[in-house]
């Protein structure tokens, strides 16, 4: 676990130190402030209303009182293995197997299965299916997710600026300008390690989510 813990703050430190320096180099201070600040606000909006954005776009609806009883029973025992209050409990009508847990905290946390994942699986298996997406939300994965995911997003916002003032002259006139064609390298190559760096961050939560979950 502190292996995977370290491995997680590392992945956020370098996604973190890349917006800074890709910052720095393309658009100086400035541009460090106009990726943070596109990066955070439009994924911590993301973030904030993440529960309600995963359920509509599921179009699934929350379980009542009297329906799928051992399924709502097995998640409240699940959650109090974990420590945590019981997430609300969401079914869609997709035919896919498949799981997923949102919200931004345990207050708003929401695991929704399927209806293919239901038919698919019997009883011990979506047990195990839904113990991996308790665990998500007890390492609030969710929080972690929306960081990397804006510092990311900050990193292709301040390439993208970059390139495109380098295509049209911008700042050409000054010795000290960067070379335009070092700044479209980079703007490239930036969001691309950016995304490897944030996939890593993603299977490492993964791989602790089955382990909690287990």
């Amino acid at each position: 676990m502190f292996k995977n813990t370290l491995k997680t703050f590392t992945l956020l430190a370098g996604l973190a130190g890349s917006l800074i320096l890709v910052g720095s180099l393309l658009g100086g201070p400035t541009g460090i402030v106009i990726g943070a600040v596109f990066g955070f606000g439009l994924v911590g909006s993301s973030y904030w209303f993440s529960d309600r954005l995963a359920v509509r776009s599921a179009r699934a609806e929350e379980v009542r009182p009297g329906q799928l009883e051992w399924l709502q029973s097995d998640l409240a025992v699940l959650a109090e293995r974990a420590g945590m209050r019981t997430p609300r409990l969401f079914l869609s009508p997709d035919a896919q197997p498949n799981a997923f847990a949102t919200g931004r905290s345990e207050r708003t946390a929401v695991v929704c299965v399927t209806e293919g994942l239901l038919a698919a699986l019997d009883r011990d298996e979506v047990r195990g299916v839904v113990a991996h997406e308790v665990a998500h939300v007890r390492h609030r994965d969710i929080l972690i997710g929306s960081i990397a995911a804006a510092v990311a997003t900050g990193i292709s916002m301040i390439a993208n600026l970059a390139m495109f003032a380098s295509m049209f002259g911008g700042g050409s006139n000054e010795d000290d300008a960067p070379n335009p064609m070092v700044v479209m390298a980079l703007a490239i190559v930036a969001p691309v390690a950016a995304s490897v760096m944030q996939m890593a961050l993603s299977r490492s939560r993964e791989f602790e989510a089955d382990r909690l979950g287990a």
